[in-house]
């Protein structure tokens, strides 16, 4: 080793000078602790070569082993997934309700669809209590009644029928008892459709479901619905610009009627003509008073006809201070009408 061979050198200069006794004593510590250090070295240096060799080892059955477990994965099919476990509903949290059971159906004209439309709700409410087309023809038949159940009870006579599939059945079911749509005849019912004592919003129930399944067009319902309104609600339609659709048409309708009753309420609660202000009138002015003035071509209405004279006010300019025999801004040939 290389520090067997620093002796001899250091022996050497030591010959050459003056021997220090510091150092003689020294250097058999430091050759000491060297050789020390050179074996802890080796050791750790085979350490690491043993640990190599066992990490390749590992390496080579790791391999090995998912060679194997490939080979075995493609010869064997794998099963399918298991269906998920329902989960129950934790108490307190919140919950779908369930579909009302429909009312039963006896073959009513104009019912059908309704009746069947509340089936169809049922069937996607709960979709593992109805999974087959038997099932669901099940469920609709038991609730036919009167001629209903003796046309259920009539073809349940044939092989298969409440086999299904379901398609057929409804198809069948539709014919026999759901009017079809002439649009000929919804037009005319939507023409002769009239308000009379309904609310606007609640005749237009009626008008839109009819509507819906019409084949005319957005001006020919606005039309429609128009002529089909009260006769104050036209004369005040008849003042307003057309609507751009029915829709517009049917919310103008709404507030004009809205408005029109709130002035009827008011009216009602106005204290009437007292007799001194009658008396204290002209018989000129009681029985040959012309026109009130109006606005554009409508003339005053009989409430705003009331409002004025209990206020006292003109019944042509509807100023206070005159009547409407000496009204200023009325036109003077009117007079001698």
């Amino acid at each position: 080793m290389w520090v067997k061979r620093l002796q001899p050198t250091m022996t050497e200069s030591a010959s050459q000078r003056t021997p220090d006794p510091m150092s003689e004593s020294l250097l058999p510590t430091l050759v000491s602790t060297l050789t020390q250090h050179e074996k802890s070295i080796q050791s750790v240096i085979e350490q690491l070569n043993l640990t190599n060799q066992r990490l390749i080892h590992l390496d080579t059955e790791n391999r090995q082993l998912w060679s194997q477990l490939g080979a075995a994965a493609s010869s064997i099919s794998s099963p399918p997934p298991a269906p998920p476990l329902p989960v129950p509903p934790a108490p307190g949290h919140f919950r779908v309700a369930d579909s009302p059971t429909p009312d039963t159906f006896s073959g009513e004209p104009g019912r059908c669809r309704s009746f069947l439309l509340l089936c169809d709700l049922v069937f996607k409410r709960s979709p593992d209590t109805f999974s087959s087309d038997p099932i669901k023809i099940s469920f609709i038949v038991g609730l036919l009644r009167g001629k209903a159940l003796l046309w259920a009870e009539a073809r349940s006579r044939q092989p298969g029928f409440l086999l299904g599939p379901l398609h057929e059945f409804l198809s069948e079911f539709s014919q026999i008892f759901d009017t079809p749509d002439n649009p000929a005849e919804i037009a005319r019912k939507i023409w002769s459709l009239r308000q009379g004592r309904l609310t606007v919003l609640d005749f237009a129930i009626e008008f839109r479901t009819l509507a819906s399944i019409s084949t005319l067009d957005d001006a020919s319902l606005r039309a429609a619905f128009s002529q089909s309104l009260s006769d104050d609600l036209q004369d005040q339609l008849a003042f307003c610009p057309d609507s751009e659709n029915l829709e517009s048409l049917i919310s103008l309708a709404s507030r004009i009627e809205r408005r029109l009753k709130d002035r009827r309420r008011v009216s009602r609660h106005l204290p009437s003509i007292s007799a001194p202000e009658m008396s204290s009138r002209t018989p000129v002015e009681l029985v040959s008073q012309p026109e009130p003035m109006q606005l554009g071509r409508a003339q005053l209405t009989p409430e705003e006809k009331l409002r004025r004279r209990t206020a006292s006010l003109c019944l042509y300019c509807g100023q206070a201070g005159h009547m409407i025999s000496h009204c200023p801004v009325r036109p003077k040939d009117r007079t001698h009408q």
